[in-house]
């Protein structure tokens, strides 16, 4: 258990992205065939929490990289806290929001990983390829399970307003939370804090209203095509 929960550093990680791809292919697959279960989604929402819980716990351990690594305000990390709390207040447009948000997320973890330089198994680890697992599970099933819409105005003021929190905690505590000071890969040039902001801000307000609608054509096409089929059993009635 000491081990699992140490704080030295391995200098380098050595889980596998392509077997991390496959588990998170099947979770999703699994979770399409379940998506209604309330009770899978709650069993989501609370393994989702101890993860977060666990990780908050580890960091404290380590009261140096606490305040700067350990709170939980990277995206993925505030949409773990803010879909279930927004599901249960029935707040729809924000669990929707940060369910886009989670989606978005995950796929950037697992495409740019950039876990923490622990050698598997460490709690990094599991919480890093866990959580990302979890959320994008748990974000599969708010989008299926809650009807609502989210417009442009929510879509720039949610992201407005979450980056701009993060961005104050960030200069305060001089860290870089949600990346907003630093980039986790390396550029031709290096942008300042106010480039980061204003770029990554725009550029997840344009994913997420792209994504949202794109639903909203689907959505369109599913009840056009239920239409057609009931008009169709009508008339050879």
């Amino acid at each position: 258990m000491e081990y699992f929960f140490r704080h030295v550093p391995d200098g380098t990680t050595n889980f596998n992205m392509a077997s991390v791809w496959i588990a998170l292919f099947i979770s999703v697959l699994l979770v399409h065939k379940f998506r209604y279960s309330k009770l899978l989604l709650n069993f989501v929402f609370g393994s989702m929490l101890c993860l977060q819980l666990l990780l908050i716990y580890w960091y404290y351990g380590e009261p140096s990289t606490f305040l700067h690594e350990g709170l939980p305000l990277f995206h993925c990390r505030i949409a773990e806290i803010m879909i279930p709390l927004m599901y249960y207040m029935n707040q729809k447009k924000i669990a929707f929001y940060f369910s886009w948000l989670g989606i978005i997320g995950t796929t950037l973890a697992f495409t740019i990983p950039d876990p923490s330089r622990y050698v598997w198994p460490h709690i990094t680890n599991v919480t890093y390829i866990g959580s990302h697992i979890l959320l994008m599970c748990a974000s599969i099933m708010v989008i299926e399970n809650v009807e609502t819409g989210l417009r442009s105005i929510d879509i720039m003021s949610i992201t407005l307003a979450m980056n701009t929190l993060v961005l104050a905690v960030d200069l305060l505590l001089k860290a870089n939370y949600c990346y907003l000071m630093q980039l986790p890969f390396k550029l031709w040039f290096t942008p300042n804090g106010v480039i980061i902001f204003i770029i990554m801000t725009f550029l997840l307000i344009c994913s997420i209203s792209f994504l949202q609608k794109e639903y909203e054509i689907a959505c369109k096409r599913n009840l056009a095509k239920k239409a057609t089929i009931k008009d169709d059993t009508d008339y050879l009635q």
